[in-house]
C-alpha cells in the first residue's frame, strides 16, 4: 500500500495468487492505493469497507463470480459511478456481452500488458472525474432552480398581496385582464372609500412584461392605502405621479384612467391620461352617450409643479355604463396586421342587446376578428355602472349570475420569442385562483400545469429525447440541448393554452388543454417510472399526471393534450 493519501483507491479482485502479485506490483509502482480480494464475496465486502474509486475484477472466481460481484457492487454504488474493468482470458463476443450486461465498463485480456492496463485505468478514472464534475454541476443546477423557484414564488406572493383587484373579487362588476407576457404591464385596481364611493384605476405602463410591471407595486400601494385613508381622488393621482416620476427611468411611464363613482349622489369623477377614450353608453335604448377623451399627460412624466391631477365631475344617470380599457384592445390585430380599432369597439357596444353587459360581446368580437393572431400587447377591460338604484341593483345581480366566475374560460397563446424568456405557469395559476377559490388545489394545479407545459416544450417543440436523463451526463446534455434549441425557436412556433371550468354539484370540472405548432410526440414512448422511484432523473411526469387528473389524453399526432381535473 502506498502512503500517498491523494492516490486513487483501487480494489483488485483476483483469485490467482501469482496474477494478483503481478498486478499489485504494477499498480504499486504506478502510485495507486490497492486493496485486494481473493474471491467475489470478499470483493463485495472490501468494496463496502474501503470505498474504492475503481475495481479490477477477475471474471471467474470461487464463491461469487466476477459478474455476480459486479452486479452487487454497482447496486451498492447507487448513483455514484465506480468503473469496473474485467480481467478475463476469454474475449469472444458472448463473454464480452456478459461482462457489459453485469455492469462492466471495460475489459482487459489476460495475460495483462502493463501499459494497456494503466492506460485503461487512467481512461476510466478520467471518465469518473467527468461524471463527478457533471454531478456537481447538476447539484448546483438543482440548487439554482430551487432558488429561482423560491424567487418566483416570493414574487408571486408579493404581487398577489399588493397588486390585487381589491373589491372586484366580489363578482359584481365584469372585467378582463389578458397580459401579452408573463408579467402584466396593465394594472387594474378597485377600492371603496370610507364614504363607500367606488374608485377604479386602469393603468398601462410602457411596453409589457417585467420591465413594464416595475411600477405596479408602488402604484398599488399608494392607491389602496390613500383610498382606505380617505384621501381625495386628486390627491391619490398626484401621489402616484410623483412616485413614478421619481423611480421610473426615462421612457417608462403609465397611461392611466381613474373613475370614482358616488352612488348616493350619482356623481362621477373622471381623470384620463393617455389611455383610450372612456366610453359612456346608455342601456335603453342602447347607444353611445359620450366619449371621455384623454386630457392629461400620463403618470410619471411631469414633475409635481407641472402636473394637473384635477378630475372632471359629471352628473351620471342610473341607466348609463362606463367602459374603460387599455389600448391593447384597440390595437389587437388580425392575421393581416389590421387593428381592431375604436370604431369597431363602438359599433359592437351599440349592437349589443339591451339589459346586458357589453364586454362579453366585445371579447367575442375580438376573438372572432383575431382568430389565431398573436396578442401583441396587454389588454384590460372593465365596465362600471353609473347608478345603483333598486332597478339597477337588480340588473347587476342578474348580470352577476350570468357572469358567475364558477363557469369561465382562460386562453393564452405564447409565441417563440415569449417562450424563450418566460414561463406562463405563475400567470395561469394566478388567473385560476382569481377566477375561482381553488387555494387548496394550488399545489396540484401547479404540478399539472408544469408537467403539461414542460412536456409540450421539451418533447413537442424542442424534440428532446427523455432517455438522455438516464445518467448524470445525459441529464446535463439534455438541459444543454434544451437551452440551445429554445434559443433557436422562431415566432412560427407557439403554444396555445386553454383553461375551461365547468361547474358541478360539488365543485367543478377543469379542462386544461395545450396545443402547439410541433409535429407532436408519442407520450407512450417516454420512459415510464414508478412514482416511488426517486433514484431516476426522469420518467415520473406522465404517471404523476395520470395520478392527479381524472383523465389525460394526448390526441394524435401528439401536439394536443387534454387533462381533466375534478375539484370540490
Amino acid at each position: 500500500m502506498t502512503d500517498t493519501p491523494s492516490a486513487p483507491r483501487i480494489l483488485l479482485a483476483e483469485d490467482q495468487t501469482f496474477d494478483r502479485m503481478v498486478l499489485q506490483n504494477i499498480l504499486d509502482k504506478a502510485g495507486y492505493q490497492v486493496t485486494h480480494a481473493e474471491n467475489g464475496r470478499e470483493a463485495v465486502e472490501k468494496f463496502q469497507q474501503n470505498s474504492p474509486e475503481l475495481v479490477l475484477m477477475d471474471a471467474f472466481m470461487p464463491e461469487l463470480d466476477g459478474h455476480q460481484a459486479t452486479e452487487q457492487i454497482k447496486q451498492l454504488a447507487g448513483d455514484d459511478f465506480i468503473p469496473v474493468i474485467f480481467l478475463t482470458s476469454l474475449n469472444n463476443a458472448k463473454h464480452v456481452t456478459q461482462c457489459i450486461q453485469s455492469g462492466g465498463d471495460a475489459f482487459i485480456s489476460k495475460p495483462v500488458v502493463p501499459e494497456i492496463l494503466l492506460a485503461k485505468i487512467e481512461a476510466q478514472l478520467r471518465t469518473r472525474e467527468l461524471f463527478l464534475t457533471v454531478k456537481r454541476q447538476k447539484e448546483e443546477l438543482d440548487k439554482h432552480h430551487q432558488a429561482e423557484q423560491r424567487d418566483l414564488e416570493t414574487a408571486e406572493n408579493i404581487f398577489k398581496r399588493i397588486v390585487h383587484l381589491g373589491c372586484l373579487d366580489k363578482g359584481q362588476i365584469p372585467y378582463m385582464t389578458s397580459p401579452a407576457a408573463l408579467f402584466n404591464g396593465d394594472i387594474l385596481l378597485a377600492a371603496r372609500t370610507p364614504t363607500d364611493m367606488l374608485r377604479i384605476m386602469v393603468g398601462d405602463f410602457t411596453g409589457h412584461g417585467l420591465s413594464a410591471a416595475v411600477g405596479a407595486i408602488p402604484t398599488s400601494e399608494i392607491f389602496y392605502q390613500m383610498t382606505r385613508e380617505g384621501y381625495s381622488l386628486s390627491e391619490v393621482i398626484r401621489a402616484i405621479n410623483n412616485k413614478l416620476h421619481d423611480i421610473l427611468p426615462v421612457g417608462i411611464f403609465c397611461a392611466a384612467g381613474f373613475v370614482e363613482t358616488d352612488y348616493q349622489e350619482t356623481i362621477q369623477r373622471i381623470w384620463v391620461g393617455g389611455i383610450p377614450d372612456i366610453i359612456r353608453y346608455s342601456d335603453s335604448p342602447r347607444k353611445i352617450i359620450a366619449q371621455h377623451a384623454s386630457s392629461h399627460v400620463p403618470l410619471g412624466i411631469l414633475s409635481d409643479a407641472q402636473f394637473n391631477s384635477t378630475p372632471q365631475t359629471i352628473q351620471a344617470k342610473t341607466d348609463e355604463t362606463l367602459l374603460i380599457r387599455s389600448d391593447g384592445l384597440d390595437e389587437y390585430c388580425n392575421a393581416n396586421g389590421e387593428i381592431f380599432g375604436q370604431e369597431r369597439i363602438l359599433k359592437t357596444i351599440e349592437d349589443c342587446p339591451e339589459d346586458t353587459w357589453a364586454s362579453p360581446f366585445l371579447l367575442r368580437a375580438l376573438d372572432k376578428y383575431g382568430k389565431n393572431a398573436n396578442q401583441k400587447d396587454d389588454m384590460t377591460l372593465i365596465e362600471l355602472p353609473c347608478g345603483l338604484n333598486n332597478e339597477q341593483q337588480q340588473k347587476i345581480n342578474c348580470h352577476t349570475n350570468k357572469l358567475t366566475p364558477s363557469k369561465w374560460t382562460v386562453k393564452l397563446r405564447l409565441d417563440g420569442d415569449t417562450l424563450k424568456n418566460a414561463t406562463p405557469i405563475p400567470l395561469l395559476l394566478e388567473n385560476i385562483t382569481e377566477l375561482q377559490d381553488l387555494a387548496h388545489h394550488r399545489a396540484n394545479l401547479y404540478t399539472i400545469l408544469s408537467e403539461l407545459f414542460n412536456n409540450t416544450i421539451e418533447h413537442g417543440l424542442l424534440g428532446l429525447d427523455a432517455s438522455l436523463k438516464q445518467s448524470a451526463e445525459g441529464f446535463a446534455e439534455f438541459y444543454r440541448l434544451r437551452e440551445q434549441r429554445l434559443a433557436e425557436l422562431n415566432n412560427r412556433a407557439f403554444i396555445a393554452i386553454t383553461l375551461k371550468n365547468t361547474p358541478s354539484k360539488k365543485g367543478g370540472r377543469l379542462l386544461l388543454r395545450l396545443d402547439d405548432s410541433s409535429e407532436g410526440f408519442n407520450p407512450d414512448a417516454l420512459p415510464d417510472s414508478s412514482l416511488k422511484d426517486t433514484t431516476r432523473y426522469h420518467g415520473r411526469g406522465i404517471p404523476l399526471l395520470r395520478n392527479l387528473c381524472h383523465s389525460l389524453v394526448y390526441h394524435p399526432p401528439g401536439n394536443r393534450v387534454e387533462a381533466i381535473y375534478k375539484w370540490e
